[in-house]
């Protein structure tokens, strides 16, 4: 993405947006949506992450929909109890044993 500030305007009122968004919903995945499709015609051959980007917003919908998808991964592990041994909040339970899935530590109760 370019790194003049032309566009720093623009920038600050979609994060901005962006932020009362995320202060209002839990999902604010359809910001991704609506960003990823804009269209930047003095945009050409512009590319991170070793994607296109076509405008500056579609550029913020790909960094946010990486965060956001590291946010649902991150959450559904949310539940689970504290391994003793790695200490993440990765550890199932099966019955009378546990296990976890971040180090592989397991111990059953008889």
């Amino acid at each position: 993405m370019s790194k003049d500030s032309t566009h720093q305007a623009y920038v600050t009122a979609i994060t901005r947006l962006m932020s009362a968004i995320f202060r209002k919903t839990d999902d604010a995945s359809f910001i991704v949506e609506q960003l990823e499709n804009i269209k930047d015609p003095a945009m050409t051959n512009s590319y991170w992450a070793g994607k296109n980007l076509p405008s500056i917003p579609a550029g913020i919908a790909l960094i946010l929909d990486y965060h956001l998808s590291r946010e649902k991964e991150t959450s559904k592990y949310n539940h689970m109890d504290l391994c003793e041994e790695c200490n993440n909040h990765t550890v199932i339970k099966d019955g009378n044993c546990t296990a976890c899935l971040s180090c592989g530590f397991s111990k059953c109760n008889k």
